[in-house]
């Protein structure tokens, strides 16, 4: 029982720090200030509004719903364990495991915490003057990033694209969107 007690509290400040580095409870704020607006009875009298508040409030929402359902596990988790059955110990440290693995599977979004993370990209790749290798290269690099972005359910529209003259590419730019 100790040894899931001393797991559980090094799970919570680790989950702790990561909900302030994403600054979740002014997140939390956010989202219930759309609530808020979405509720109004004259929500849909301005579509355009209503249609971006919409927008923000679902990704918004997607983002966020993840650390609070792991805030209310770690919540029921430690309740659980300060009634102290240890005919419950194997599920409680089951659920520890499942708690654990999901809180490692959304700590990626520690790395986007920045204010302009959310936003879509644009990139752009040039061959130069390598001459064909470099043009074969810059193709390579083409496939790679719209492979990773289709794998992970990012839009992406070519907006220039300059073909070599045997193989590959000379440039192209591509715009990558989703969250």
């Amino acid at each position: 029982m100790d040894s899931l007690q001393k797991r559980l509290n090094d799970l919570t400040g680790d989950f702790n720090d990561a909900y302030l580095a994403i600054s979740g409870e002014k997140l939390e704020q956010e989202l219930a200030v759309l609530n808020a607006l979405m509720e109004a009875p004259d929500f849909w009298n301005d579509t355009n509004k209503a249609q971006d508040i919409s927008k923000k409030h679902a990704k918004l929402d997607s983002r966020l719903n993840p650390w609070l359902s792991i805030k209310a596990a770690i919540s029921e988790l430690t309740e659980f364990l300060a009634l102290k059955d240890d005919a419950m110990v194997t599920d409680l440290g089951e659920q520890l495991d499942t708690i654990e693995k999901d809180f490692e599977s959304i700590k990626s979004q520690l790395k986007f915490a920045g204010p302009y993370d959310d936003r879509d990209a644009l990139v752009t790749i040039s061959a130069g003057a390598g001459g064909t290798d470099a043009q074969d290269w810059a193709g390579m690099l083409e496939r790679m990033y719209l492979r990773y972005a289709e794998k992970n359910k990012l839009k992406t529209k070519i907006i220039d694209r300059s073909a070599g003259d045997e193989a590959g590419l000379k440039s192209v730019s591509f715009e990558v969107s989703g969250s």
